[in-house]
């Protein structure tokens, strides 16, 4: 039999698996939904229909581009024995085992019991794609065709069982289909009728019960006349249902928590389980469904709502026992029968110890609902949380607490249907309101009044929106403050003192963090944590964000300068881990933190403490950059440049006029830059003028003016050489080598990157070593030492990969592909440019983002797609235009006068090409002056064409493949006087 090295499931969740290995990380939801559409049609696939299916909101070359880099993946994971990816097609071979082939197969046979057998569950389960609607819809109608297809089979499978007189059998097969979905109406009556025959006719009702449940809460509709009437009949012997309450809404997103509450009900030595939860968590609803369940599964059950202090008079009044005489006794012998007890508040008992007396003396189980542990020997604790909200960045709708949200919008906007915009601020109120059923019901009501936005922004400032919205709901839930209230008014003064002063901490915080700034001991804890105030998150703990916005008015204002100087001393007992010695731990200990930093710093300026905020500006500087949060971090910093302290201010200024450079707005940054060496004179020392010099010849450099550049650059380097800054001397060395490099200068630039990757290893700093590295491959490639540049990339690469750092493996990556290109290893290129684009998209870095367009537009040309390297070349130079950097509007120019040569169109070449000689002289940047030279020189006159070749042949500044390029075209004498560089230029130009 053939057996295939790999092995595609698409029925039930997704997986592709590799023989002897298990499943395989693809790396991306796109690659398993592309080879699920290649299986599906089992057919060569235009690029085309797949680009679109897969990437419908992007432009055609970059959905293309992107599908490239999925199919080079997969390739590389398969191979070309199951991967067929043409020019124009893409198709899965033989050579690979996939579920729905053999089911299909199965099918086509008539086996119908190998088919169902292979059905492991709905097609592509659990994926989804976001912005891919043309993939949902067919993957919805996929979906549903192969279902009804294995409904069929199933229905056939029973009918033949049934026929032979098989019926457990044919009643397995009855469930099966039900399981397969549980609307079907007709499989639930069938499945009765099997129970019936089989003599389960208690089966056959709970399978009725089960069908009436489900078709209310998902439809809102009864069971068909003829099935009722058949519940009837077969109800007329059976116990009458025991009373519970009704259930106002329908139960959303507690599937999970039901079926864990019913096996533990299932357990003989679970009698008495508690769901702790605090108020409006929704214990009394899952209690409640859980209670159904229950009784359909044939378990007595009896629910007892606690309005008082007291047990027995509690539990007589719901099974009208007499009051008189001894209660006790007479509810103990009533309870003889086993059933199932549900208490519901049982925090209101005085003497809970009671129910351990009514386990003892009777065989019933209790189920309880409680905002707090009973602390009793025999109780069992299953914690009752909010439901999940969305993970910021993924689709809300997909949240269990997002669909109550609309559910509940819906009965005061029954039309309503949540926008793009809606669904994110839906979200968003869901993280803020901590999936709070209550919550998140009461915010919903007023969907008739606001937009999803404008309810954001109210609870933003407070929970006073959520007041006496629902009057159906008890007095005591009709506030979410009361809920709040009711809960933290059974704490001791200790107990709530304790509280308010971990409502300083936002997220989670450790045994050591809140010791230090809360003075809470690991008593206080577990005493809050069995009143379900607080909550356990590995080995950290977190308030629900609600109960926190609630508190935050009672944090004290010790502790919240306790709290300040805490983070504060975290973030510069650290600093320098995040520029070397553990730059990853440190990252990841601050973004995870980050909110804690923010409220920190907040705090500081509010209250006056600039000494806490110039303690923190570094490490902060440091995060905002190696993260790429930059807007956040000019945002975080505008903050205190109004501050009276003149240091603060000046350090402030000098970090937003970097990261509004790295931001591509190098005017702002220079006046920012300008403004704090004006205004930080005689407060700043002189690390800090380093620091601002160093930076501000960063936007002279990116404006074109590489001798004011250079100027800056060494004065910034002669004072951190001075101080013994390893660090900064290093960064001013760096920036130094890229204007060397830029200038043409290739060895000085060569030297000025080794010098600054030694200081990078010594401090241990990757992101420094990464760039470092980049800037040694950049010259190593313009020298012609191909195999030398590509290692240094690799190594840059890995170090950018390391520290998910989307800027450095934007540019290695950049780097890797102009080698490959050089090489004319287009594959490979592609693959590299590719990637380099989507890392700089993800950095937001537009100098990043053009470079990458730039070398696609040039592959595009080399392919024979002059249109499409067009287009590409002048996205990239509206990128560069909008940052003002000159010296890629020059390198922009010179790739659109070389495309329009190559198709013919010698006007437009002749104008491209003026503009960028204009601007490489005008900067100083002569490898690009050499590169327009060179690529011009069929426009001019064979004297001077002649001239001008010899000159970039020879000229030490060229870069190795221009030189290479244009020794191919040099094909007459090399004239006996050659000229100047700027000579040539000029000679150029008056023929342009």
């Amino acid at each position: 039999m053939f057996t295939s090295k790999f092995r595609l499931q698409l029925f039930g969740p997704p997986a592709l698996v590799a023989e002897g290995r298990g499943p395989l990380k693809l790396g991306t939801r796109k690659a398993l939904a592309l080879l699920a559409y290649l299986a599906f049609e089992q057919r060569p696939v235009p690029r085309s229909e797949l680009a679109a299916l897969l990437w419908p909101e992007t432009p055609e070359e970059q959905s293309r581009a992107s599908l490239r880099q999925e199919l080079s993946r997969l390739g590389g994971v398969l191979g070309p024995g199951v991967l067929n990816s043409g020019v124009q097609n893409v198709a899965l071979h033989d050579d690979l085992e996939v579920d729905l082939w053999r089911y299909r197969a199965a099918l086509h046979m008539g086996d119908l019991t190998a088919a169902v057998q292979l059905y492991q569950g709905p097609f592509l389960q659990g994926l989804f794609l976001r912005e891919a609607a043309p993939f949902e819809t067919w993957q919805e109608t996929t979906r549903a065709e192969l279902q009804q297809s294995y409904l069929e089979a199933l229905s056939q499978l029973a009918s033949r069982e049934e026929a032979r007189g098989n019926l457990l059998q044919a009643l397995a097969y009855r469930r099966q289909a039900i399981a397969a979905d549980p609307l079907a109406e007709g499989q639930y009556l069938a499945a009765m009728e099997l129970s019936e025959r089989t003599g389960d006719r208690a089966g056959a009702i709970r399978l009725y019960q089960a069908l009436e449940r489900v078709l209310q809460e998902e439809l809102g509709v009864n069971p068909d006349p003829a099935t009722q009437a058949y519940a009837r009949r077969l109800t007329h012997e059976h116990p009458a249902y025991l009373e519970l309450p009704s259930p106002p809404t329908p139960l959303i997103g507690r599937e999970t928590e039901t079926l864990e509450v019913l096996t533990l009900l299932e357990r003989p030595d679970c009698r008495l389980l508690s769901l702790v939860g605090p108020g409006g968590i929704g214990k009394s609803r899952l209690a409640l469904e859980v209670a159904h369940r229950s009784h359909t599964q044939g378990t007595a059950v009896r629910w007892v709502a606690l309005r008082g202090p007291h047990l027995w008079p509690a539990l007589a009044e719901a099974l009208e026992v007499s009051s008189r005489g001894d209660i006790r006794e007479a509810l103990l012998q009533r309870l003889q029968e086993p059933f199932l007890l549900v208490l519901d508040e049982a925090e209101v008992l005085l003497e809970a110890a009671e129910l351990e007396h009514l386990l003892r003396q009777t065989p019933l189980k209790l189920l309880v609902t409680t905002r707090e542990r009973l602390r009793l020997r025999s109780e069992w604790v299953y914690e009752v949380h909010g439901l999940p909200p969305p993970e910021p960045g993924d689709p809300p709708q997909q949240s269990p607490a997002a669909q109550l949200f609309w559910r509940s919008a819906q009965r005061v906007r029954p039309n309503f249907r949540p926008s793009p915009a809606d669904w994110q601020a839906i979200g968003a109120i869901c993280r803020l309101l901590s999936g709070l059923p209550l919550g998140l019901e009461l915010a919903a009501a007023w969907t008739r009044m606001m937009s999803c936005e404008e309810i954001l922004t109210q609870l933003r400032q407070g929970l006073d929106l959520l007041e006496g919205r629902l009057t159906d709901l008890p007095e005591r839930q009709q506030s979410l403050r009361v809920v709040l209230e009711s809960s933290l008014k059974r704490l001791s003064p200790r107990e709530r003192a304790t509280l308010a002063r971990l409502a300083v901490f936002h997220g989670e915080f450790d045994l050591e963090t809140v010791s230090k700034v809360a003075q809470a001991t690991p008593h206080d804890l577990a005493a809050l944590l069995d009143r379900a105030l607080l909550q356990k998150v590995g080995d950290k703990y977190r308030l629900q964000e609600v109960l926190r916005q609630h508190l935050a008015p009672e944090v004290p204002p010790a502790t919240h300068e306790a709290h300040a100087r805490y983070y504060a001393g975290r973030l510069k007992a650290r600093e320098q881990d995040l520029r070397g010695s553990d730059q990853p731990g440190a990252l990841r200990e601050f973004s995870g933190a980050y909110a804690n930093l923010k409220a920190s710093w907040n705090w500081a300026l509010e209250h006056e403490h600039p000494e806490l905020a110039r303690e923190m500006i570094d490490a902060l500087f440091l995060l905002y950059e190696l993260r790429g949060w930059f807007a956040e971090g000019i945002a975080v910093f505008e903050t205190a440049i109004s501050s009276p302290d003149p240091l603060l201010r000046s350090l402030a200024l000098v970090r937003s006029g970097r990261l509004l450079y790295r931001l591509g707005r190098p005017g702002e940054a220079r006046r920012y830059l300008e403004q704090a060496l004006e205004q930080g004179a005689g407060h700043i020392d002189e690390y800090e003028r380093a620091f601002a010099l160093n930076n501000l010849g960063l936007t002279r450099m990116g404006m074109g003016d590489f001798a004011e550049a250079r100027q800056l650059f060494q004065e910034s380097l002669a004072l951190r050489r001075q101080q013994r800054r390893p660090w900064g001397t290093a960064n001013s060395l760096y920036n130094l080598g890229i204007l060397a490099w830029m200038s043409g200068e290739h060895e000085t630039a060569k030297a000025h990157f080794q010098e600054a990757l030694g200081l990078y290893r010594f401090l241990g700093d990757l992101r420094g070593m990464s760039l470092a590295l980049t800037g040694l491959g950049q010259a190593w490639t313009s020298l012609g030492q191909y195999p030398v540049a590509r290692e240094m990339l690799r190594q840059s690469l890995s170090y950018g990969e390391q520290l998910g750092d989307h800027f450095a493996m934007a540019g290695a990556l950049l780097g890797l592909g102009t080698v490959a290109g050089i090489e004319r290893n287009n594959e490979e290129c592609l693959n590299r440019l590719q990637a380099s684009l989507e890392a700089a998209l993800e950095a937001a870095d537009k100098a990043s983002i053009g470079r990458a367009l730039l070398g696609l537009g040039r592959l595009a040309l080399r392919e024979g797609s002059s249109e499409r390297a067009i287009k590409l070349a002048r996205q990239a130079l509206e990128r560069f235009q909008e940052i003002r950097y000159r010296w890629g509007e020059a390198l922009a120019y010179t790739h659109l006068g070389r495309t329009y040569l190559a198709i013919g169109e010698a006007p437009d070449a002749r104008a491209y090409y003026r503009l960028a000689l204009e601007e490489a002289l005008g900067m100083g940047a002569i490898p690009l002056a050499l590169r327009a030279l060179a690529g011009m020189s069929p426009l001019l006159e064979s004297g001077l064409a002649s001239s001008v070749r010899a000159l970039v042949i020879s000229h030490p500044a060229t870069d190795a493949w221009v030189r290479e390029e244009i020794k191919k075209q040099a094909t007459d004498p090399p004239p006996s006087t050659i000229g100047g560089l700027e000579e040539l230029i000029q000679a150029a130009l008056k023929t342009l």
